[in-house]
């Protein structure tokens, strides 16, 4: 890699849009959302930080510097999504044991990001951002919400974990769902003002997972129902759209 495409990947992980974007606003998103302290995170809460990390810095958010990255103008497309997986894989966990209600929301989120990256051919999250059509921004607008809502069922949100990897983990979702809904293309202004945009969702998500907190501790029914139907109806819009 070329010393600019170094000075880039270190910008895009180090600072923004992974790194320290990703942390504070997380911190923010913890502390409104009313997070415990909970343990030290350890080696496997800090490896799930670092991949949180990673699958930010890779996601299509305005003015990223991974867009420009070598090879071909880009980071490795898959990476994002493999990321992602990873650090839910590591951090959810914590004390509390994945009843099928809790493990239904995040696999429905799952599968409406599959139903996108087949509907593209490629599990490029700037790719999928970019599919034309009103069917298309239905299935995104959908896959987000679910995104949205599996993300602290997923993080364990309200488990005795470390804080700083369950926020981090749910607001890494939280920014991976918003930045499927944000135009490509964005620069100067305009992308500073995306951003925000996306930070402030982390807040105000923060916000309603404090207000039904009794729900995601206990994984209510009928909130893992809406979830799963988010999935569902991200899929069928998805295949539909597709034909």
């Amino acid at each position: 890699m070329d010393p600019l495409g170094a000075a880039l990947a270190v910008l895009a992980l180090g600072l923004y849009p992974g790194g320290l974007f990703l942390l504070t606003v997380g911190r923010l998103g913890a502390a409104v959302a009313g997070f415990e302290r909970g343990r030290p995170p350890g080696v496997p809460g800090l490896l799930a930080v670092a991949a949180a990390c990673c699958a930010t810095a890779l996601a299509p958010l305005p003015a990223s510097p991974a867009a420009v990255l070598p090879p071909q103008g880009g980071a490795s497309p898959d990476l994002a999504i493999t990321a992602a997986l990873a650090a839910v894989a590591v951090a959810a966990p914590f004390g509390v044991p994945w009843t099928h209600r809790r493990l239904a929301v995040p696999l429905g989120a799952a599968a409406a990001v599959l139903a996108l990256a087949v509907a593209a051919g490629s599990l490029s999250l700037e790719t999928i951002r970019a599919l034309p059509g009103p069917g298309m921004a239905a299935a995104r607008w959908l896959a987000a919400a679910a995104l949205l809502t599996a993300a602290p069922l997923a993080a364990g949100a309200f488990v005795a974990g470390p804080r700083v990897v369950r926020s981090t983990v749910m607001a890494m979702l939280v920014v991976l769902g918003a930045s499927l809904l944000v135009p490509p293309g964005l620069s100067g202004g305009p992308a500073v003002l995306g951003a925000s945009l996306i930070a402030l969702t982390v807040i105000v998500h923060a916000a309603v997972v404090r207000q039904i907190r009794p729900l995601l501790v206990e994984a209510w029914p009928p909130l893992a129902a809406f979830g799963v139907a988010l999935g569902v109806a991200a899929v069928t819009v998805a295949a539909i759209a597709a034909r």
